[in-house]
């Protein structure tokens, strides 16, 4: 990674992290630079993509100002978040995946009222899969993913789909993670053929109760890695497995 990438993270942790007040004035080009010891093209750099994905602002002839991301900008931050490098910050990814559980069980509530019966072997032809798969976490993956995918399809809810799209850049990392985990398969998986059942019936009750606690128990075990490890960004790439999970 070069010294334009590392500023960038670094300064993208502070800035989410609260280390620097939204509104207040962003510390010169100068004073960032003597701070973390990088070259002043580095910072101006750095500066210039922090404003483009909205973290930053300039004002003509006051200076250069963090902005108010939480009321200011869009969706599109978070994609970018998640598109600027191979890691991130601890806190962004702990409300993504608490944000993606909250929806999800409405889609999964939503499903089991719209499903059709070739959707619902479509689910049970997944699970099937992952089954078969309990060693491969490439295969398990692949087959959780499109368990998701599947689930807010057949939701026919448009927004949903187009955000689960987004967060796709970073799933399969956390995934992955997830699945090297003892029993994390056996366990995950037994809970999918539920939802699948659920679904089946058209139970939305037990369908949204079955998304909620598989997702509850993924986005737990994210939280402890990241408490673990004392890490305020998340390599996406090198999750550890740990004694303590």
């Amino acid at each position: 990674m070069n010294k334009q990438d590392e500023l960038l993270q670094k300064l993208e942790s502070d800035i989410l992290r609260g280390e620097y007040a939204i509104g207040s004035r962003f510390p010169s080009e100068r004073q960032i630079s003597e701070r973390y010891g990088v070259s002043r093209i580095t910072t101006r750099d750095a500066v210039s993509r922090l404003c483009q994905m909205g973290l930053l602002r300039k004002a003509p002839q006051s200076g250069t100002f963090v902005n108010d991301y939480l009321t200011e900008t869009s969706i599109e931050l978070l994609v970018r978040i998640m598109q600027s490098s191979g890691s991130m910050d601890g806190t962004a990814l702990v409300s993504l995946l608490e944000f993606r559980r909250v929806n999800e069980v409405f889609a999964a509530r939503r499903a089991a009222r719209e499903i059709t019966r070739q959707g619902v072997e479509e689910m049970e032809e997944l699970v099937r899969r992952g089954l078969a798969a309990a060693n491969d976490i490439q295969r398990l993956c692949d087959c959780d993913y499109e368990i998701h995918r599947a689930v807010i399809r057949h939701s026919g809810n448009l927004v949903l789909a187009l955000l689960f799209n987004s967060f796709k850049v970073i799933y399969r990392h956390y995934t992955a993670f997830y699945y090297s985990l003892p029993s994390a398969a056996e366990n995950t998986y037994g809970q999918y053929a539920r939802l699948a059942a659920a679904l089946a019936a058209h139970d939305a009750d037990y369908a949204g109760h079955v998304m909620d606690t598989l997702l509850l128990e993924a986005e737990n075990a994210v939280k402890d890695a990241i408490s673990y490890n004392g890490e305020d960004r998340i390599n996406l790439g090198t999750f550890r497995k740990t004694t303590a999970l």
